[in-house]
């Protein structure tokens, strides 16, 4: 859902904050090349360092991305850094979920569930956002977006056992 309502009206967000729609076009245009960089990234890091460890430090870089877009004084710059860094953080992550849920369970169901509830929050995240903008503005999206990924870091590693421990260590 977080991610979602980002970029599904990232273009309005930067619309509204001052660039005209060649420069937002474009800023989203080259953030594909972020996404086809998480996708190898991720299949380069493979499980290295473990599945959480790269879903928490994905997870924090998506919260950052979005908070940065909140800023009063935008700089074109940051905005296309946000883009590209929201699509490659996006598809560095999904790998991380979907192989923990293939983990868990060895039927193949929770993929399939898995890629449906995908698709589920890919409509409600827009949806809810939607609802957000009639009464309050874009930045209240893109608190409901950090809040939703945070949430889903948490249900990931409470699901995964990967919960802080009382030191605040995570295990692997």
């Amino acid at each position: 859902m977080g991610i979602g309502s980002t970029w599904t009206f990232l273009g309005q967000i930067g619309t509204n904050a001052g660039f005209g729609i060649e420069a937002v076009s474009y800023a989203i245009a080259i953030s594909a090349f972020g996404g086809v960089a998480g996708g190898l990234a991720a299949s380069w890091l493979n499980i290295r360092i473990g599945r959480s460890a790269p879903f928490i430090m994905a997870s924090i870089g998506l919260v950052t991305s979005v908070l940065v877009l909140m800023t009063e004084t935008p700089m074109y710059a940051l905005f296309v850094a946000c883009c590209v860094s929201v699509y490659c953080l996006w598809t560095f992550i999904l790998p991380y979920l979907l192989s923990a849920l293939a983990e868990a369970e060895h039927s193949g169901r929770s993929l399939a569930l898995g890629s449906t509830a995908q698709g589920a929050g890919f409509m409600l995240g827009p949806f809810l956002a939607s609802i957000l903008l009639s009464t309050a503005s874009y930045n209240a999206v893109l608190a409901f977006s950090a809040v939703a990924v945070t949430l889903s870091l948490l249900l990931f590693l409470n699901s995964t056992g990967r919960a802080p421990t009382a030191q605040g260590s995570i295990p692997r």
